[in-house]
């Protein structure tokens, strides 16, 4: 697969999906905590993040999101084909090769469930409106309201990325993804 060097990237609509990625890798000790808090303070704060900073750590999405928008004919990684990346092939039953075996197998037990973005509906939220209860296809968890400040984070579906709800989710994409989760359950 050839993919083109350079794409531009909506940093804004991608870094929310990535972070608990970092996260992640920060857990497994490939990137520092220290790092990880950084990226996250920037992008509160608004600063600017390069994808040099994101793709140190995770060059196969790079890639991924070029050859995604390559064949949405896009010269531009927007929200729209971020989305489609997350929620569309960032799971185990993605009918394209280039988007399955994300995690080396050993990991793939531990956190697979936590790895997909997944539908949430609320159904509590905490005192200090940092956290919210809700369900998923996979049982009820807590998510961090981190990237959504301004939602109203009681009201329809959102998208669960690890610990955090990373964005709104229209009600028929939450729908559509309810009812892939709920079949690959089984």
């Amino acid at each position: 697969m050839e993919v083109e060097e350079h794409l531009d990237i909506d940093m804004r609509a991608l870094f929310p999906y990535w972070f608990p990625c970092g996260e992640l890798q920060s857990t497994l000790g490939i990137v520092t905590e220290e790092e990880v808090s950084s990226m996250l303070e920037k992008f509160l704060n608004k600063q600017q993040i390069s994808a040099s900073e994101i793709f140190k750590y995770t060059p196969n999405l790079q890639k991924r999101l070029q050859y995604l928008c390559r064949t949405m004919g896009k010269n531009r990684a927007d929200e729209e084909a971020i989305d489609k990346y997350f929620l569309d092939f960032h799971n185990p039953k993605a009918e394209d090769p280039i988007f399955t075996n994300r995690l080396p197998q050993s990991m793939m037990s531990r956190y697979v469930m936590e790895c997909y973005v997944t539908p949430m509906i609320p159904i509590s939220i905490s005192s200090d409106r940092d956290t919210i209860i809700g369900q998923t296809p996979f049982g009820i968890r807590k998510a961090r309201l981190t990237f959504i400040k301004e939602s109203n984070p009681l009201d329809g579906f959102f998208a669960k990325h690890f610990r955090y709800i990373v964005k709104q989710l229209p009600e028929q994409k939450g729908e559509e993804l309810w009812i892939r989760y709920e079949r690959m359950k089984g």
